[in-house]
Order: structure tokens, then C-alpha cells, then sequence
């Protein structure tokens, strides 16, 4: 699932990119296309040859992309193969795939969505060769413009609220996210000329460089705002994604701590009597005993769960009236725990009824639902019944649970060696199965990681690009202020600021928003195709340490058409200007 929301995510950050590359594109062309205006081109004709050139270009790079992704997944697969079949124990093969169909599916979506980028650009660049002058009524029509973004602003919001209110369907709470990113997009676009003029009222008159290139910011908000929403976009998602992982990641550390209570667990599939060799070692051993059964035509893992305190202490529960009143009921076999997977799908809560079958006798037997239980990663309904519910005879057990002290763990596992059992390989202490848990958890999520690094470097990209297109707009402002002396270290200093200034901004803005999105991954997307949530945590440290990654990867990529514009001698853009 987080694949696929991530390949969603970049496909929305490359239209952005390519409306940004259009729109600049047929900025820098309006002259041209006036004078074809001129010599009796019609609109259509023109328009139609900027497509057929996006669809070649398309078709070189979806070709370019194909060649590199086949090399780069065999470069990558071996280590792809051990992690999935180490995470589940698996064994995994590569198919062949055909290079016609998926050419045909690239270049298909590819082509969908450069043609769907161009729209936009085109219907403004439409009114402007209406007339065969040369005029920027930009400025003019800031104020509507601003106007607009809120109205779209406004209208995204509640479109995302009134999906998320009514939607069932996943797919329905991708469009949701998306066009709640859209919304914060159309806020930052309509803010940006009046935080720019906040920041340059804060700076002291004496810093006259700073509040000049402050007041250019203001100018490149403009020009450069879709690639502005391709950072924000990505920067949302940055947020959004690394806030959902880290509150999973402290949730199941937190879970697990909390769970694995006892000292020693033993996971062993044979027919050898565990317990029984517990007694023998004299060591405490718990079992647990599993049954899979059904209710309403879907499976049911019933699961046994000992009622001493220190199990009690350990349970970690997400809804429960009463901890001693629903241990009691527990205890008396009139009240059970179910996981939240099993809650959500069949919508029960505390003290409703369910009827299942006894675990021993297989009748039809109604229990009281008294607590509803975490099981993160889970992919079944579950139930918790006591110990005395079950039939060793007829139920299975798998793992057993051990307390003792270390010499009496070398007892057991004389025993277990005697027996035939491998205690190396079966006998894990809980700060071991801990580890492994970490170890699986962060190897899970290493493919998400580095998507979201994928999608800053992509819509980096899309600010570079933007830059080297508006450099010769810059060029005259950049010679008057080396011609007065500045260094041309200071000018492109003060140039990386600008575009610092509104990377920044644009990250801000995306903070709230990347909350937003955590929480709808959360409690709307993972319930609804998982059907368990879990607690989200706002670190401030992590938000920090995404803004540091963020704003790093972007200078580091900006910084490269800006060092190259400063190296041109003075005298080059003096005749430049000529």
C-alpha cells in the first residue's frame, strides 16, 4: 500500500514538474509564438507542435527510464530477494517481464500525464496571443490570483473532509489525501507574496543586500510556484510518511516492551510435552494454545493468555471500561479480548455479544467482549480466552513462555538438548526477540525511505530546472550589483538565499499539512485496509530533522545552475544586456 501511495505521490510531484518546465517553457517562447501569430499561424497549429514535442520527449525519456529501471532492478533485486524472504520467511523469484507491455503501460501513463501538464499553461499562454504586444499583466492580476487560491484552497478542504467523512473505499481515501495536499498547495500560493513582505518588514534597513533579495523572492513566488508546489508536494509527503513510521516504529517498540514479559521464550513445533520438561528443570512455563476457527465465513485464531499479574501488566489494551472488572470477567470465562482487526472489521466495541466456538468442544458459545487489545502487523482476527478454555489434546501450541533464573535455564536446556530440541536456535531471550523486531521493522520500510528521498530529489530537480530557465530574468539585476562592487560570491550568496527563503516557506506551510496527512494514513487509510490503527506522535526533533534533509538536498541541487551563472565574467552580461 505504501508503494503504491508513493508512485501516486511522485506521478502528482512530475505533473507539477511538467507544468512548471511547460509554462516556463512557453514564457520563454511567447515572443516566437507572436510572430508566428503575425505570419497567420493559427493557435491550434502552434499549439499542436509544442505537443508533438512533449510526446517525443516523452518517448525518450520513458525509453531512457525503462532501460535504466531494468538495470538498476537487477542491479538491486538479490538484496530486495533476501530482505523479503528474511522478513517472511519466503522464498521469492524475479519474473520476466515483457518490454512491449510495459513500454506500452510507461509510455500510456507517461503520455496521460504530460498532455494533462500542458493544459493549464497553454489556456493561459491562449489569451495572451489574442494580441500580437508584448505585455505582462501579471502584477495586475496578482490580487485576483490570490483570490482564486483561496476559493481552491477552500474548496479541496472540504472536498477532503466530506470524502473522508462518507468514503469506505480505499482508493476514495487516496483521493482524499490528495486533495488535501492540493488545498495546502492553493493556501501556500496564495500566502506567499504576504509572508515574503512579512520576512522582508522583520529584516534591519542596514542588511540593504538581504532585504533586496528578500524583495526578488517576492518576485520569483510568481514564476517559480508550481515548482514550489512540486516541493511542497513532496515535502507534505516527507512529513506525512516519516511521522506515520515513526509513530508505528515507537508504538510497536512500545508494544513489544510491554508485551514480551517474561524472561525466556521457546518457539518449538514438535510433540515433545514442554511443559513437562518445565516442571521437570523446575522453571515456570507458560503455553500458548491456538485454534483457528471461523465467524461470519472468515477466519478466527483463537489464542490462550495466562491471567497471572504479570501477564495482566503486560496486556497493552486500546479500549477497556474497567481493567479489574474485565479481568475478573475473563477470569470466569464470561468475558473475552479481542484485537482492534477484529473490532473494526464487524464494528463491535466493549460489552457487546459474540457467539464462537468453544475452544474444547466446538459448541456455539456466547462471550462478552470486555477489552479490545493492540496486535500490530497482524494480518487476522483474533480472540483471547483463558488458559482453562483450551484442550491441550486438541489445540496446538507453538511458543511457550519461560521464567527462571539464569541456572535454572541451563536446566531447561539440558533438557531441551536431551529431548533433541536445539536450544540456540529455539530458546530466545525477550531483549533478542526485541531486536529482531527492530531489525524487521526498519528493513520494511527502507523501500518507503527511499521514495521519499526519490521524491525531494525530483522535486529539487524541478527547482533547478526553473533556475537556470529564470536566470537571464536575473541577469540585469545580478550586473547592476556587481557593477556597484558587490562580489560575485555575494550575488550568488544572495541568489541560493532567495530560493532558501521560499523552500522555507513552503516547508512550513507543508508542516501542518504533513500532520494532516500522518493522521489520515493512520486513522483512515491503515484502518481501512488493515483494519488497526495506532497512537500518532508528533516528534518536534523528527519534523527538525526532515527540514534539514529537505532544505539540503534541494540547496545542494539548486546551488549547481546558480555557482555556474556566477562564474560568467561581468563584461559577458554587460554585453548580454547590450
Amino acid at each position: 500500500m505504501h508503494l503504491l501511495y508513493m508512485d501516486l505521490l511522485v506521478f502528482v510531484v512530475c505533473l507539477f514538474i511538467v507544468i512548471n518546465a511547460v509554462n516556463l517553457l512557453i514564457n520563454a517562447r511567447m515572443p516566437w509564438f507572436k510572430i508566428c501569430r503575425q505570419l497567420g499561424f493559427p493557435r491550434s497549429v502552434i499549439f499542436a507542435s509544442q505537443i508533438i514535442e512533449i510526446v517525443l520527449i516523452t518517448f525518450v525519456a520513458v525509453c531512457a527510464g525503462i532501460y535504466l529501471s531494468i538495470h538498476l532492478s537487477n542491479l538491486v533485486a538479490p538484496t530486495v530477494q533476501a530482505t523479503l524472504e528474511g522478513l517472511y520467511g519466503v522464498e521469492i523469484g524475479f519474473g520476466n517481464t515483457s518490454l512491449l507491455s510495459l513500454f506500452l503501460q510507461v509510455f500510456g501513463i507517461s503520455v496521460c500525464g504530460s498532455i494533462a501538464a500542458t493544459v493549464a499553461p497553454f489556456s493561459l499562454s491562449n489569451q495572451a496571443l489574442h494580441s500580437t504586444q508584448a505585455h505582462d499583466n501579471l502584477a495586475a492580476n496578482q490580487a485576483k490570483w490570490q483570490r482564486n487560491f483561496w476559493v481552491l484552497c477552500i474548496l479541496f478542504a472540504l472536498l477532503a473532509l466530506g470524502i473522508l467523512y462518507a468514503a469506505t473505499a480505499l482508493w476514495l481515501l487516496l483521493v482524499a489525501t490528495a486533495t488535501l495536499i492540493l488545498s495546502g498547495c492553493s493556501l501556500l500560493l496564495a500566502n506567499y507574496p504576504r509572508v515574503i513582505d512579512a520576512v522582508y518588514r522583520l529584516i534591519p534597513s542596514r542588511f540593504i543586500m538581504l532585504r533586496i533579495s528578500t524583495k526578488q523572492s517576492s518576485a520569483l513566488s510568481g514564476k517559480t510556484k508550481v515548482a514550489c508546489c512540486a516541493f511542497f508536494i513532496a515535502a507534505t509527503s516527507n512529513i506525512g510518511m516519516n511521522l506515520m513510521v515513526d509513530s508505528f516504529r515507537g508504538a510497536t517498540v512500545s508494544w513489544l516492551e510491554s508485551r514480551l514479559a517474561t524472561d525466556y521464550y521457546l518457539y518449538y513445533e514438535g510433540n515433545v510435552d514442554i511443559a513437562a520438561i518445565g516442571r521437570e528443570a523446575n522453571v515456570e512455563v507458560f503455553q500458548r494454545f491456538e485454534n483457528n476457527t471461523t465467524y461470519e465465513g472468515t477466519l478466527l485464531q483463537q489464542h490462550s493468555y495466562p491471567s497471572t499479574k504479570q501477564f495482566k501488566d503486560a496486556m497493552v489494551f486500546d479500549k477497556v471500561d474497567n481493567k479489574a472488572a474485565a479481568w475478573q470477567a475473563f477470569q470466569q470465562t464470561n468475558g473475552v479480548f479481542v484485537n482492534q482487526q477484529f473490532a473494526f472489521e464487524y464494528k463491535l466495541g466493549i460489552n457487546d455479544e459474540i457467539s464462537v466456538p468453544h475452544p474444547s468442544t466446538q459448541r456455539l458459545t456466547a462471550y462478552v467482549i470486555k477489552g479490545i487489545i493492540y496486535d500490530f502487523g497482524n494480518p487476522y482476527r483474533q480472540i483471547l480466552l483463558p488458559l482453562s478454555q483450551f484442550d491441550a489434546a486438541i489445540s496446538k501450541s507453538t511458543i511457550y513462555t519461560i521464567n527462571t533464573d539464569v541456572a535454572g535455564l541451563e536446566r531447561f536446556k539440558v533438557a531441551l538438548n536431551i529431548q533433541g530440541i536445539d536450544s540456540e536456535k529455539s530458546l530466545l531471550d525477550a531483549e533478542q526477540l526485541l531486536a529482531i523486531s527492530k531489525q524487521a521493522f526498519d528493513r520494511t520500510f527502507i523501500i518507503t525511505d527511499g521514495l521519499n528521498i526519490v521524491t525531494l530529489l525530483v522535486a529539487a530537480l524541478s527547482l533547478a530546472c526553473a533556475i537556470m530557465v529564470l536566470m537571464n530574468d536575473a541577469r540585469p539585476q545580478s550586473m547592476l550589483l556587481r557593477s556597484f562592487g558587490v562580489s560575485a560570491i555575494k550575488t550568488q550568496l544572495l541568489a541560493l538565499f532567495q530560493y532558501f527563503l521560499l523552500c522555507l516557506i513552503a516547508l512550513v506551510f507543508a508542516t501542518p499539512f504533513g500532520i494532516l496527512l500522518s493522521w489520515v494514513l493512520i486513522y483512515e487509510i491503515n484502518l481501512q485496509a488493515f483494519q488497526w490503527t495506532y497512537p500518532l506522535q508528533i516528534s518536534t526533533i523528527k519534523i527538525l530533522q526532515i527540514y534539514a534533509v529537505s532544505l539540503s538536498i534541494v540547496l545542494l541541487i539548486i546551488a549547481i545552475p546558480i555557482i555556474k551563472a556566477g562564474k560568467r565574467p561581468l563584461i559577458e552580461d554587460i554585453r548580454w544586456l547590450n
